[in-house]
């Protein structure tokens, strides 16, 4: 607890020393700093990071596919699906910068979010009228707003940015 209250003043000192900053928004320079916790493994940190980046921008795509990552790594699974989802509904053409696995860098970040929401079994189509769903049994099966229809399906591991 302790920790967590000396990290959100850290955060606090950090984000009134950015606000003259011209070149880096403050939910991306947070985003940034949370990216470099994770791919240290230090999820608590990297979470305290990215839900301050979230609060400031909850559009941010590389702050909800890295956050979904914390969530995904630490057994959140439905957090994790709803970062992920929420990246597909924006649709953003921005692409990954850095990775901390190889090959992942350039691909666009709806890519990794569509990865990863298949490696936690979730199935994300494009909407199609001739799709039957009726014999899907118990799979949770949602229309979203972004037109596409998910299904939860087995998991694997999550791919991270």
């Amino acid at each position: 607890m302790k920790k967590a209250t000396l990290l959100l003043m850290l955060i606090a000192l950090v984000l009134g020393g950015c606000t003259t900053s011209p070149h880096v928004s403050q939910d991306m320079f947070l985003s940034e700093h949370g990216f470099a916790a994770l791919s240290s493994s230090d999820y608590s940190e990297a979470e305290a990071y990215l839900l301050v980046a979230l609060d400031i921008n909850p559009n941010n795509p590389y702050t909800l596919l890295n956050l979904g990552v914390v969530f995904q790594d630490t057994g959140r699974t439905k957090e994790a699906i709803q970062m992920y989802q929420k990246v597909l509904e924006l649709n953003p053409e921005e692409t990954v910068v850095k990775s901390n696995r190889e090959g992942y860098s350039g691909k666009k970040i709806v890519e990794l979010a569509r990865e990863n929401l298949k490696n936690l079994g979730v199935f994300v189509a494009q909407k199609d009228p001739e799709l039957n769903t009726k014999d899907l049994g118990e799979s949770a099966v949602t229309v979203s707003k972004a037109n596409t229809i998910t299904m939860v399906l087995p998991h694997e591991a999550p791919l991270k940015p």
